[in-house]
């Protein structure tokens, strides 16, 4: 269902309640203006001179209502239409909003899902996120994959079955290791307690797993049930945690699986982008198991993102300890559960230097089975705190305007930090999770995958085979010095901030040192992503026009 959202923002009575929406957005650099009849565009260009209006654009003949442009860089919006308003001849003076259209699945019992939904706003903003994405494929077309450690997932379940990861390249039961990766019979994940690929539930009262993929990829909009973070996703079940060699071990399938696909750029394994780890050993000591530790910067260096439940007990784990979550590793995600009210739960772990954000987790809505037939139930814990973020992950990687997931294969470690970057950057700071938590906030859904749509300040592919400059450019010709391995023609394209791309241009590229320019006379000044596009590999740099 599609519930179109529209905010008017005016300069008038209604300026304070408006420009205090946080959700509202306009197109930066334009405003709309509803002339006197019988006033004339240019002559009001000419009369605000100051201000460079530039592109002038009649949207309605009938309430003479135009559209300009002006540098935002050197005139801050709110001045303009101040002064727009203040003169006789404008009627109306108004930034040019964009409309945002709020999602929301028919899945019949979404209703009972607060977290992603409420009429007090403390929900995870789910509905905007979902106008952007509701997951599956990332803009190149890789099926995005989560793994997740626990119990097994009930396939059977009508909510998971079509969500539930299998193992194309493989016979299931034929005692074989078809794709040769070193594991026989993988069809539906692995187990690591038994060695083998029996890694569906032992029983129908072992649901743990199917509670988790629930939250994280619940079949959405499918009329039924309940929807999870990703609509469509593909859940990799694996078992096997009872102890450290199990845990490594389960890891270490799900690693094995994305540097295939990286290697093969997809042809064989699974892009698995995160694995969610709701198990843990309340008291932990990394320095007691740097090998568990260590597997979190080895999964991240391939571009797996491990995300981790926090202790179901309410004390400070960076004074008490936590295994998995204070092991030292920027590829791990540590997650606390929050309430309906923003608040830590309070049988919940918490700590300011080895607690990432809170989500929520407290009476969470999910597929399960009960006595052997698919069903729903809520469920509280840590453990559905994590699967929301390890959802998150999956989500903002299927997201349309990001302009770097297509280095995925080729620099992973690079994206999977930037994924983690914009989950925790984009949280809601919570006044409970202060002084509880590393980014003092709980997961804000929209804002992750909003924020890495807009922020390219820092898109900067670590890498000397390809420099732009100068930048701040210094004319109108962008120059390029990229180092070419092999001869082949290859294209440029440069995105703005909103990731449209405005110019794309081919150049041959020879064996050694190649320079180049490409024009940026139609530039407006801001900042800018360029990415070269090689038959081998993207890179990708900013400048500033």
């Amino acid at each position: 269902m599609i519930r179109f959202l529209l905010s008017i923002l005016l300069v008038s009575s209604f300026w304070n309640f408006c420009f205090g929406q946080s959700r509202t957005q306009w197109i930066e650099g334009q405003v709309l203006l509803q002339l006197v009849d019988g006033t004339k565009i240019k002559d009001l260009m000419a009369k605000h001179r100051k201000f460079q209006f530039f592109r002038p654009s009649e949207i309605s003949d009938h309430m003479n209502i135009w559209l300009v442009n002006f540098d935002h860089s050197k005139f801050k919006i709110n001045n303009v239409l101040t002064e727009m308003v203040s003169d006789q001849n404008v009627i109306h003076a108004q930034k040019n909003l964009i409309i945002t259209s709020r999602t929301t699945p028919n899945d019949s019992l979404f209703n009972q899902q607060w977290a992603y939904g409420q009429d007090n706003n403390i929900d995870i903003d789910a509905d905007l996120a979902w106008n952007i994405t509701t997951g599956g494929l990332t803009p190149q077309g890789d099926t995005i994959v989560v793994a997740i450690l626990d119990q097994g997932i009930h396939k059977e379940h009508p909510d998971l079955t079509s969500n539930v990861w299998v193992n194309h390249h493989e016979i299931d039961g034929n005692n074989i290791d078809d794709d040769t990766n070193g594991y026989v019979d993988d069809y539906w994940g692995w187990n690591s307690q038994t060695n083998n690929g029996n890694s569906l539930p032992t029983s129908s009262s072992k649901t743990h797993g199917t509670k988790v993929a629930g939250v994280i990829g619940a079949d959405g909009n499918n009329t039924f049930g309940v929807a999870g973070v990703n609509w469509n996703i593909k859940l990799m079940g694996l078992r096997g945690f009872g102890t450290n060699a199990q845990v490594i071990a389960s890891y270490s399938y799900a690693l094995k699986q994305r540097k295939l696909y990286n290697e093969t750029n997809g042809a064989e394994g699974a892009f698995v982008v995160a694995i969610n780890s709701s198990f843990g050993k309340n008291g932990g000591q990394p320095a007691d198991a740097p090998l568990w530790c260590a597997m979190y910067d080895s999964l991240g260096k391939h571009g797996i993102l491990s995300v981790a439940a926090g202790p179901n007990k309410n004390y400070n784990i960076d004074e008490v300890g936590d295994l998995p979550c204070a092991c030292p590793s920027k590829f791990l995600i540590t997650v606390t559960n929050t309430n309906h009210l923003d608040e830590k739960a309070l049988n919940a772990g918490f700590g300011a230097t080895h607690m990432d954000l809170g989500a929520p987790g407290t009476s969470i809505y999910s597929t399960t089975m009960i006595s052997g037939l698919p069903n729903y139930g809520r469920y509280s814990g840590c453990s559905y705190s994590s699967p929301m973020v390890a959802g998150a992950v999956a989500l903002v990687y299927s997201s349309p305007k990001i302009s770097f997931t297509d280095l995925a294969t080729d620099q992973p470690e690079y994206v999977a930090k930037k994924i983690r970057d914009q989950i925790l950057y984009g949280v809601k700071k919570v006044n409970d999770l202060l002084r509880k938590t590393v980014t003092g906030g709980r997961l804000n859904l929209h804002n992750s995958v909003h924020e890495i749509n807009v922020n390219i300040e820092d898109y900067d592919t670590p890498n000397s085979e390809f420099v732009v400059y100068p930048s701040p450019l210094d004319g109108d010709e962008l120059k390029i010095k990229f180092e070419g391995k092999q001869t082949e023609t290859i294209e440029f394209q440069i995105f703005n901030s909103n990731g449209q791309v405005l110019t794309q241009v081919e150049k041959p590229m020879l064996v050694g040192t190649n320079l180049c320019s490409i024009s940026a006379r139609n530039l407006h000044p801001g900042t800018y992503i360029i990415k070269l596009i090689s038959v081998k590999k993207v890179l990708v740099r900013k400048f500033i026009r």
